[in-house]
């Protein structure tokens, strides 16, 4: 995984998708680390500008990942909330392509190979343990794994502090969830970040 995550299958083809559709000069994203780096990644392999913002102190290893692949960091916000409303509005005013992870089409079927490569090497799988975060990993694997493997069961699995799918899921309809996440740069600080799950992610995980 040449930046650490397996993101960069994700942001490399659906920017690659896109760029079949119409002239890319510049791509824009928001990140807490992992999603810009990828996209940071794939901009330099099609050769297009990126611009990637960060909340205020972001992982600085990650940001390190982002800016050697050649991309611009906008510091933005203190959450993920604020940065990708920041990314938003300069992707609207600049007419950059807005890469964003949770809501892009193509995102999750760069992903989905993964689901591929697992049932490929793996022909007897009976299980698939997905980590969720924005929902684009389970997304794409869950669907390639269920059309090519019907019995396949696929678990979502999702961090305690914060379980917005988790708890849509049970629900049925999405629940927003606070989320602390404490600076790497003084542990007494923290920041509140708010997550809401996608409907549509939760109408694919009601698949057994």
């Amino acid at each position: 995984m040449p930046t650490g995550s397996f993101k960069v299958r994700g942001a490399l083809y659906a920017l690659h998708a896109e760029m079949t559709k119409r002239q890319i000069v510049e791509v824009v994203a928001s990140s807490t680390g992992n999603h810009g780096a990828a996209v940071a990644h794939a901009a330099k392999l099609l050769n297009v500008s990126a611009k990637i913002f960060l909340p205020i102190n972001a992982n600085p290893t990650k940001q390190g990942r982002i800016r050697a692949c050649g991309a611009e960091i906008v510091e933005h916000g203190k959450d993920i909330t604020e940065a990708f409303e920041g990314a938003r509005e300069y992707a609207k005013r600049s007419g950059g392509f807005l890469l964003n992870d949770a809501t892009n089409r193509d995102v999750p079927a760069g992903t989905a190979t993964i689901a591929v490569e697992i049932i490929e090497q793996l022909p007897d799988v009976k299980e698939i343990w997905v980590p969720v975060g924005d929902s684009a990993l389970i997304r794409g694997i869950a669907s390639v794994a269920k059309r090519l493997r019907p019995e396949v069961r696929v678990v979502g699995i999702q961090a305690e502090r914060a379980p917005a799918y988790y708890l849509s899921w049970k629900q049925g309809f999405a629940v927003p969830t606070d989320t602390l996440t404490r600076l790497r740069t003084d542990s007494r600080r923290a920041l509140l970040s708010r997550r809401t799950s996608l409907p549509s992610a939760n109408w694919l995980m009601t698949f057994d």
